[in-house]
């Protein structure tokens, strides 16, 4: 899919947010690289929908952290319609935990470190926390990550 066409699509999905949030009365913002809202978004949608490649990183990562230093209420999210590095970040009374990272496999280290590095910046002195197995587990390992205790996850099937 050529650039200008994935562009297009996260411009059209953009739009689609800026509609569903003007009509709760959260209206957002559309800048050259993205869409950014500041308020308290619908469940399930994005504070920020990048519009750009990588000719607008350096205008969105300002627009970010100028959200992220003005504490939009709630939680936020970044939705990276281009593959920029991304997780979650859930803040508890005292520690932050770190899921859903997602990052380009050139260098996963480098933005698993990132990542840790924006969770760090937004809350400060807090312990950062993570849920990850193999091959993802490594990396935080290998970024100052430790092992606390295994992870067991309980599943019942579903019966036929």
């Amino acid at each position: 899919m050529t650039s200008s066409r994935v562009e297009h699509a996260a411009r059209n999905n953009a739009v689609w947010c800026e509609a569903v949030c003007r009509v709760h009365g959260a209206p957002g913002e559309f800048h050259g690289a993205l869409w950014l809202n500041r308020h308290r978004v619908p469940r399930f949608y994005p504070n920020v929908v990048t519009l750009c490649t990588q000719d607008g990183t350096a205008s969105q990562l300002a627009r970010i952290q100028d959200l992220v230093a003005t504490g939009p209420p709630g939680r936020w999210s970044v939705k990276a319609s281009f593959c920029v590095a991304g997780a979650i970040v859930h803040h508890t009374d005292d520690v932050v935990g770190l899921s859903n990272v997602f990052v380009p496999p050139e260098d996963p280290a480098l933005f698993w470190a990132g990542c840790a590095a924006m969770a760090q910046e937004r809350f400060p002195g807090a312990p950062i926390v993570a849920y990850e197995q193999e091959p993802e587990l490594a990396i935080a390992r290998e970024i100052g990550f430790g092992i606390l205790q295994p992870l067991r996850i309980w599943i019942r099937r579903a019966r036929p």
